[in-house]
């Protein structure tokens, strides 16, 4: 589609209608607070938010981004540094940064809104530092990490149906019950990392988590605690303090964990606490090692596929966030999910590092543990 372009800058004047990146001047970048104003009442608009011009503080200041876009002209609001577009294809640079203290927030509420490249850090004590309640959200290549030192400091908090999360890396401090929130709606995650808290991510409604990465969780990796389907696949589960997975809810049918490297957890591998033994999720060619407890357990009659153990820890360096499988580690040798693991044009070269393909054929890795 073609985009309305505004430019949005932290060290804007204000007054202008955002039609240039410039500070001051009738057309004059927007601040942040007239951009959201801009976009309640407007659709198709690319707001340009640049890094570059400083940080954009917003203090004890919620920001509800509201506006509604369409199907086919949704807003985005899209980082950017110095030129515009210069991080539309890069995970890691410098992505303007959105703040908050005290108990304020960024609330995503309208619907058919995109964001892409952008930092937001703050110390809600009282929920979720991002809350993405609208429906049919993108986000790409955002960090979010909440500091505050509180049982309710969730990094993100998902209630909105249809919402698609990629390349994103979320981070909460050990006193968090969570780190990502799925409440409600429909939820996919492909590429991200949940970081620290106590559940890494925490599934109370339909959610599919795709070549991600769950590290250093106090309590569980994933949990489980809902009756809707939900899909786990080609993830990276480790050093939960509990179980990597734990099912604590019987969820619906077609519910899966697939080819996951699961790896010191200081319980199970995958826990089944539900008291319901058979058919409860199927398992195919997820590979364990060093699980305190065991691979799995509550299964009963309920046989887990192509089940692998790794003879040593399999990754390069995971203490340091490098993910990548090395050569000797049961996982890479057999290929698994077999069809495209250990192919060169592959968009995924190993198992949760959600690594991408260069135009030279090496790979481009995601900073999996990269603090704000």
């Amino acid at each position: 589609m073609a985009w309305t372009e505004r430019y949005v800058r932290a060290d804007a004047a204000g007054s202008g209608d955002g039609t240039t990146d410039t500070n001051s001047g009738a057309n004059g970048a927007f601040t942040l607070a007239e951009a959201i104003t801009h976009s309640a009442t407007n659709t198709g608009i690319r707001y340009n938010v640049k890094g570059a011009s400083g940080t954009f503080a917003n203090a004890g200041t919620s920001r509800t981004f509201n506006g509604v876009g369409l199907t086919t002209a949704p807003n985005w609001w899209r980082g950017y540094n110095t030129v515009i577009g210069d991080l539309d294809n890069v995970a890691d640079g410098a992505f303007p940064s959105i703040t908050f203290t005290g108990t304020a927030n960024m609330v995503a509420s309208g619907a058919h809104q995109i964001f892409t490249s952008l930092n937001i850090s703050g110390a809600n004590t009282s929920g979720s530092q991002l809350s993405v309640s609208g429906g049919n959200i993108v986000i790409d290549r955002i960090r979010v990490e909440n500091t505050g030192a509180n049982a309710l400091s969730v990094a993100i908090g998902v209630s909105g149906n249809g919402v698609r999360i990629s390349n994103s890396w979320f981070k909460a401090t050990s006193s968090a019950t969570r780190v990502v929130n799925v409440n409600a709606g429909a939820t996919e995650l492909k590429g991200c990392t949940w970081e620290g808290g106590g559940i890494g991510l925490d599934i109370a409604s339909t959610c599919v988590a795709y070549k991600s990465i769950a590290r250093d969780n106090g309590s569980h990796g994933i949990n489980l605690n809902s009756t809707n389907s939900m899909t786990i696949i080609d993830c990276t589960i480790y050093s939960a303090g509990g179980d990597g997975i734990r099912i604590t809810t019987v969820p619906g049918p077609i519910s899966a964990i697939t080819n996951c490297e699961i790896t010191d957890s200081s319980g199970y591998g995958i826990n089944n606490n539900t008291g319901t033994n058979t058919n409860v999720v199927s398992r195919y060619g997820n590979t364990f090692y060093n699980n305190g407890s065991g691979p799995e357990n509550g299964f009963g009659d309920s046989p887990s596929l192509n089940q692998l153990t790794e003879s040593g820890a399999p990754f390069t360096n995971a203490a340091s966030g490098d993910f990548s499988l090395v050569t000797a580690s049961v996982s890479k040798t057999t290929g698994l999910p077999g069809k495209s693991e250990n192919l060169g044009t592959t968009s995924y070269a190993d198992r949760g590092a959600v690594q991408h393909p260069d135009p030279a054929g090496g790979s481009i890795a995601f900073p999996v543990a990269r603090a704000i």
